[in-house]
């Protein structure tokens, strides 16, 4: 096999010095007693080498560039020897005095020579997390200010989020700091690279299997899609969540496979920054010496051995067709194409499928399949997954339970909540499903409602089953919205298919009976499994809760999530959700002196509307109103063993989603639901009736400035 030769580059790694005085934990170059830097005058020997005539980019990075006290002069000569497009600085931007001196030049020089200059700041968290994270004073006010300086005069600013477990669920305030100020930001994963001197801090920085998932799941939202000015970033973030996610090779490309370079300032050139092995290069020579049989085995190697695992975040082109996807112009078109795509590929395996009855095979498989909402689920779902599995448990004799899941690594992360003596695995809802595997086929999970292609999936499914016969029973399950005709009717064929129906509220009930007559008034399973787990509580792990419960101060749980238009009207949704987030900090402030406020997202995730997002929200309308609240937002993925703990301590909960309305109604804690539903009266009002407490809930349309404070003044 003939070998790669390395061309002459088009892109340059340029660590201008490999000083650094930032104290980072993914990081030991600031450890490591390194003083190696460029020089002017050796920088402009090397870039008069032919060899660096085709560069059209270079990234300045370090070590901190800043930190070179000769940073003007090597990028006067790097501007004027090589013939560049775009030229780039990363730097940790702690040195705001310095960057008010330096950036000004830096822009000039480039506006001279017809270069499109760019800074890249080290942003990778929010105010103490970035702190923890790089270990220096003032560290988030300082790399802020810097950056708030380069954006007033006018250099586009990037910020850089390098993620490792101790700021990942921090990813969602990064973004929603970027976006509101103005800058782009890009998020990579902590890796090791040997002249960071990082190889025994992997260990305590790589993020576990539940992280990874939910960095996956944040890489793929619309919302850090479209905040992404790049469409090639776009594209590396799909590619590298599903490697996250799924342990699959790279297909990401690289411009380092060919034409990039890293210049190391001891004078080595490396294929990348991830490679170990320096090239064997003729500095009289460079242009023939780089190309030897040598450096090409060096190139091969790291393409064959390392390229498939990397994680970096070094990218390049992308077939064209890929860039249909993403692409600002195209992307609704796509996802509304494929929508159509998938819809109309089920319906046709849905009516050319053989409809004819094979007999039920007697010999019990002891294993029940679930369906349901399974890969859109948060911390509720997964408590209504247990009460499903303890009523199925007294019902019938069996061993093993598999949950089909559209994501099959999120509803893994959720099942590893549950305490119940039972092997629960979770399938690929791609995967093709044998009904004589199983004894019966149970939809559970969610409500029944206006997702067409969940609800084609779901019949899918429950034809093979109803085809051998096997029963197919609705256990505890919501009825609606649903909005279109379509999915009214999918939903109305999934329940004429049951052998049995119980619905989880009265309201539910009644909507149904009139379908079904025979149907069953029961209550949301996640309240059988709560009880169970309430016997059976443990100690957390959590570090931030732990300190919560230790705590004497007197604590009200908070849970808000997004609205969206599967509930609500579009109009005026800003302005009710305003009046919430208004209503909520009035009452903070009439209570803000014996009061601790624990913001307890139920989905941390993306998927189904993040609840950090609105969590952030109230934090600014506390800090808008200079109020001296003690107002914490837990930041992570909870489990129901610690909502629970937290729960048991609380004084008071204000919940909007349904399942944290749940979650503290089984801890007996005093609670006020927030009713989301504008469309009609809504799950969250329905609980609260089943209970008669519908007096204290109210509705994302009806807030007044008293209104939590009124019930409030009712229960504590």
């Amino acid at each position: 096999m003939s070998l790669t030769q390395i061309k002459k580059p088009t892109l340059i790694n340029l660590p201008i010095t490999e000083v650094c005085d930032s104290k980072c934990v993914m990081c030991n170059i600031w450890n490591d007693d390194k003083e190696d830097a460029f020089l002017p005058e050796v920088l402009r020997n090397k870039f008069k080498d032919p060899f660096y005539s085709e560069v059209k980019h270079l990234g300045i990075s370090g070590g901190e560039p800043t930190l070179n006290p000769k940073l003007i002069e090597n990028i006067e000569v790097i501007l004027t020897e090589l013939k560049l497009k775009t030229l780039s600085m990363t730097s940790h931007g702690f040195h705001t005095d310095k960057h008010q001196i330096l950036l000004p030049q830096i822009k000039k020089l480039c506006e001279i020579h017809n270069v499109r200059f760019g800074l890249n700041i080290s942003l990778d968290g929010i105010d103490e997390v970035h702190l923890k994270i790089r270990r220096i004073k003032d560290a988030f006010k300082k790399t802020t200010a810097t950056a708030f300086y380069a954006k007033s005069i006018g250099i586009p600013v990037q910020l850089q989020t390098t993620v490792s477990r101790d700021n990942v669920y921090n990813v969602v305030k990064v973004r929603e700091f970027a976006i509101k100020n103005g800058f782009e930001s890009i998020f990579r994963v902590a890796t090791e690279i040997a002249r960071l001197c990082n190889e025994d801090l992997q260990e305590g920085i790589a993020m576990d299997k539940k992280q990874k998932s939910f960095f996956a799941d944040f890489l793929q939202s619309e919302r850090t899609i479209t905040a992404s000015y790049s469409v090639g970033r776009r594209l590396f973030y799909s590619d590298l969540a599903k490697r996250l996610t799924t342990g699959a090779n790279r297909k990401a490309p690289c411009s380092f496979q060919s034409t990039g370079l890293f210049l190391s300032p001891v004078g080595d050139i490396y294929n990348c920054s991830i490679s170990n092995s320096a090239l064997e290069i003729d500095a009289e020579d460079l242009e023939q010496s780089i190309k030897s049989s040598k450096n090409s085995k060096i190139l091969n190697d790291l393409v064959n051995n390392k390229c498939n695992t990397c994680v970096h975040d070094q990218s390049g082109r992308w077939p064209l067709y890929h860039y249909l996807k993403v692409h600002d112009k195209t992307r609704k078109y796509y996802l509304k194409g494929m929508k159509l795509y998938k819809a109309l590929n089920l319906i046709k395996e849905i009516t050319f499928s053989h409809s004819e009855k094979k007999d039920f095979k007697t010999t019990p498989t002891n294993r029940i399949l679930i369906i349901g909402m399974y890969g859109g689920e948060h911390v509720g779902d997964a408590a209504i997954l247990g009460g499903v599995i303890l009523r199925l448990k007294e019902r019938f004799k069996f061993t093993d339970i598999d949950v089909l899941s559209i994501r099959k690594e999120r509803t893994e992360c959720w099942v590893d909540n549950l305490d119940i003596p039972i092997n629960i695995n979770v399938i690929d809802n791609k995967s093709n499903i044998n009904p004589y595997n199983y004894d019966r086929l149970v939809l559970a999970g969610g409500p029944i409602m206006n997702i067409p292609t969940v609800l084609l999936n779901h019949i899918k499914v429950i034809n093979k089953f109803k085809k051998t016969n096997r029963p197919f029973l609705i256990e505890g399950v919501g009825y609606g919205p649903l909005k279109t005709k379509l999915s009214k009717f999918l939903a109305k064929k999934i329940i004429s298919k049951s052998d049995e129906i119980s619905l989880r509220t009265k309201e539910d009930f009644q909507k149904v009976i009139k379908i079904r007559k025979n149907s069953i008034e029961t209550y949301d399973p996640a309240f059988d499994y709560l009880k169970y787990h309430l016997k059976i509580l443990k100690e957390s792990n959590d570090k931030f809760l732990n300190k919560i419960l230790k705590d004497d101060k007197k604590i009200c749980v908070i849970n808000l999530r997004p609205s969206d238009k599967t509930y609500t009207t579009n109009d005026g949704v800003e302005d009710s959700e305003e009046k919430m987030l208004n209503s909520i900090v009035n009452f903070i402030e009439k209570n803000s002196e014996d009061m601790r406020y624990v913001f307890m997202p139920m989905n941390s995730d993306q998927f189904g509307f993040c609840d950090f997002e609105i969590a952030y929200k109230l934090e600014d309308k506390i800090k808008q109103r200079k109020l001296c609240a003690d107002y914490k937002i837990w930041e992570t993925e909870t489990t129901i063993n610690d909502c629970l703990l937290l729960l048991n301590k609380a004084s008071l909960t204000i919940s909007m989603r349904f399942h944290g309305c749940i979650f503290s109604l089984s801890t007996d804690t005093p609670t006020i639901g927030i009713d989301y539903s504008t469309v009609e009266k809504g799950k969250v009002y329905n609980l609260f009736k089943n209970i008669q407490k519908e007096n204290q809930v109210v509705n994302l349309n009806h807030f007044k400035e008293d209104s939590i404070i009124n019930i409030a003044k009712q229960l504590i």
